[in-house]
C-alpha cells in the first residue's frame, strides 16, 4: 500500500506549500468521483483489516485514495511531504468506517468504545496505539509490548469487555484505525 504511494508521490514534482492545516485532510473525503465512491463502497465490507490491507482488495482501495490524494495535492497545493501522511490518514478513516459498518462489533459495543475513549485521560493509550501501528507499518516489532499490552487491558477493563481475547483483537483494529488518523493528521499539519 505505502510503496504504491511512494511510488507515485516520487513521480510528482514538488508543488510550494500553502498553508495547508489538519482540516485539508478532509478534501479526499469530498474529492471521489461517482463511479470511485460506488467502487468505495463496494470495497469496503471486503476490506480485511487484520491482513493490513495486504490483499488486493487493499491494493484497489489504495489506488482510490492515491488518486484523491493527488487531485488535492494539485488543488490545495500540498507538499509532496504531505502526500504521505495524507494517504495514511485516508486509509486509517477507510479501515475505521469498514469495521464500524461492516464489522463483527455491535452497536452498543462500539458505542462503549467510544464512550470510554472520551472518558478521562488516554495519552497513555493514544501513545501505545500510535507506536504499535508506526511499528506494524514499518515492518518492526512494537518496542513497548508488555507495557502497551497493560494499558490496552485497562482500556478493555473500563470498556465491559474483560480480558476476551476476540474482543481485545476487533478493539485493537478499531483503535488502530483511529491512531493512524490521528498521527498521520499531526504530521500533514507540521509539513507546512
Amino acid at each position: 500500500m505505502c510503496k504504491t504511494l511512494l511510488a507515485v508521490a516520487a513521480m510528482m514534482m514538488a508543488q510550494p506549500a500553502l498553508a495547508a492545516g489538519p482540516d485539508d485532510l478532509t478534501c479526499m473525503a469530498n474529492s471521489y468521483t461517482p463511479q470511485q465512491q460506488a467502487e468505495l463502497d463496494a470495497l469496503l465490507p471486503q476490506i480485511k483489516i487484520e491482513n493490513g490491507g495486504d490483499d488486493p482488495i487493499g491494493a484497489q482501495l489504495s489506488e482510490v485514495v492515491v488518486a484523491a490524494a493527488s487531485d488535492c495535492m494539485e488543488r490545495l497545493s500540498w507538499s509532496e511531504s504531505q502526500l504521505l501522511p495524507a494517504f495514511v490518514f485516508e486509509i486509517g478513516r477507510f479501515m475505521e468506517v469498514a469495521f464500524v459498518r461492516h464489522g463483527p462489533m455491535s452497536a452498543d459495543e462500539l458505542e462503549r468504545i467510544e464512550a470510554t475513549l472520551a472518558d478521562g485521560d488516554r495519552t497513555d493509550l493514544w501513545d501505545a496505539l500510535e507506536s504499535d501501528v508506526r511499528a506494524g507499518l514499518s515492518g518492526q516489532a512494537s518496542e513497548t509490548g508488555t507495557d502497551n499490552d497493560l494499558i490496552y487491558a485497562q482500556f478493555m477493563r473500563e470498556a465491559g469487555f474483560g480480558l476476551d481475547a476476540t474482543k481485545a483483537e476487533q478493539i485493537a483494529i478499531l483503535l488502530g484505525a483511529k491512531a493512524m488518523q490521528r498521527f498521520s493528521q499531526r504530521e500533514f499539519g507540521a509539513q507546512n
